[in-house]
């Protein structure tokens, strides 16, 4: 059984594997907005290692002033899931607790490795 936050996961970064990096409105906007609001979306952008900044782009005008934006890409799945192979183990995300298809993944390369 997978968690809301991990079908999130795996939707977001499945969609910018596809498309590439995006900002938060653009990822609402493209996405018809299926992952609640944008603070959740950028709290998940944040605080999940799938994920990366990959440039800081000027935005739109507010009170008449600029603003930056990050945006958003998605970390090669070799790269973001290092911390699942060799000892010790990751404790605080325990491969369990991830989405599908990173353990999937995982799992498949430790069965290479193991072979």
């Amino acid at each position: 059984m997978t968690s809301k936050k991990s079908r999130i996961k795996e939707t977001l970064y499945h969609f910018l594997v596809e498309n590439g990096p995006m900002t938060t409105a653009q990822l609402m906007y493209e996405m018809k907005s299926p992952l609640g609001s944008s603070n959740q979306l950028s709290q998940v952008l944040r605080t999940c290692y799938l994920f990366e900044r990959v440039d800081i782009v000027m935005s739109g005008v507010a009170g008449g002033r600029r603003y930056e934006t990050i945006l958003w890409g998605a970390l090669p799945l070799d790269v973001a899931t290092r911390r699942f192979f060799g000892a010790p183990k990751h404790q605080i995300q325990p491969l369990s607790k991830q989405p599908v298809f990173v353990r999937e993944y995982v799992e498949a390369i430790q069965n290479e490795v193991d072979e």
